[in-house]
């Protein structure tokens, strides 16, 4: 049944196009937007009018969403191609929703689609959303929310001397180079870790030389991953958690590569004041 109501859609948008057919050009001004995932719901939300809105991803409302109070009431929509191509969407916005192949698989049939990706700095996302603006109709709204974020983190802050470590409830941190370690020096912290990307807990190193302060994010939520076999379990972690000054980031500021990502450096420059 699944596989007519897709063929009969398929049609109805001319799926008689070569795959060699050009991308469509996004509409200058989007008035039935469809986001897949909840990266990109929080772009839409909070830089859409809400009656420019048809449907968000079913993860909209989750406690790791930014705008989640904002998604209430909002049709949510699965991302599967022929539940997508049903609401006749002019723009559909996603970062991974409805795997590798949807979007060349909207824009084949005619749909158009902002790929936003992830950005692993500041610059990048300040660029995406400058473009997530621009697509959605409000160049303005997305000008100033970039603007915002660049002239909150990008400026640092003054060194404190403190070493932090960011600790996942799945066991792993932030190494070099990440955006959590960019945070970071943008609170003037100093990152415990000396590697790069997102290398498991090193528990030998932490035990010998441990932080001045723990960074959490994700404890207590389902998106966590909390497991009696991760490395956050072990008792070096659990001392520290214990006896270190601790920085708990709402998951929401940090899940996502959005200009709200500058609310978890506030947070992190309000938990080290005595």
């Amino acid at each position: 049944m699944r596989a007519l109501l897709l063929a009969v859609l398929v049609a109805s948008c001319g799926a008689a196009a070569s795959p060699a057919r050009p991308a469509p050009d996004l509409p200058a001004s989007p008035q039935r937007i469809v986001s897949l995932d909840y990266c990109a719901d929080q772009f839409v939300l909070g830089l859409a009018d809400r009656d420019q809105i048809a449907a968000l991803s079913p993860h909209a409302e989750d406690d790791y969403a930014y705008f989640r109070a904002a998604a209430a009431g909002v049709p949510q929509v699965p991302p599967l191609l022929e539940d997508v191509l049903a609401l006749k969407p002019d723009l559909v916005v996603r970062t991974y929703g409805g795997g590798l192949a949807m979007g060349d698989q909207l824009q084949r049939l005619g749909v158009p689609v902002l790929e936003l990706g992830f950005s692993d700095d500041f610059a990048g996302i300040a660029a995406t959303t400058e473009r997530a603006g621009a697509a959605l109709g409000h160049p303005e709204r997305g000008a100033q929310a970039a603007a915002d974020l660049l002239s909150r983190l990008s400026a640092g802050a003054t060194p404190s001397g403190l070493r932090a470590l960011y600790v996942t409830p799945g066991g792993a941190t932030a190494g070099q180079g990440t955006l959590i370690d960019q945070l970071f020096v943008a609170a003037g912290l100093e990152n415990a870790i000396v590697s790069g990307g997102w290398p498991s807990l090193p528990l030998e190193t932490i035990a010998g030389d441990p932080p001045d302060v723990i960074v959490t994010a994700f404890y207590g939520s389902a998106f966590g991953g909390l497991s009696s076999w991760s490395e956050a379990q072990h008792p070096v972690i659990t001392e520290l958690l214990r006896t270190r000054p601790l920085i708990a980031l709402d998951a929401a500021q940090v899940a996502c590569g959005g200009w709200f990502i500058a609310d978890a450096a506030d947070a992190l420059r309000a938990g080290q004041a005595p």
